[in-house]
């Protein structure tokens, strides 16, 4: 299996975070995520049933918050599915 990735690790100000993160809801949105560090460059498509994993941590000085999504290529959420209790 030929894997492909991108890790970017560093500090940014918050207003440039912020922008991150509206270009990632925008692109979650059209279903198309674009990532480039230097010539390194790779399209996301999400799509269908999305994973998700939130972790929230307080130390004495630091804070954390991790968001983690994640989908399978081809496998869309069956809009047919009803789940309820009454």
């Amino acid at each position: 299996m030929n894997t492909k990735e991108i890790k970017i690790e560093g500090k940014l100000e918050l207003r440039l975070i912020i922008d991150y993160f509206s270009r990632i809801i925008e692109g979650l949105r059209t279903g198309k995520i674009s990532i480039k560090k230097g010539q390194d460059i790779m399209t996301l498509n999400p799509e269908g049933l999305i994973e998700i994993q939130v972790e929230a941590k307080q130390k004495k000085d630091e804070e954390k918050y991790e968001l983690k999504l994640k989908w399978k290529k081809g496998f869309l959420h069956n809009e047919d599915l009803k789940i309820s209790s009454k």
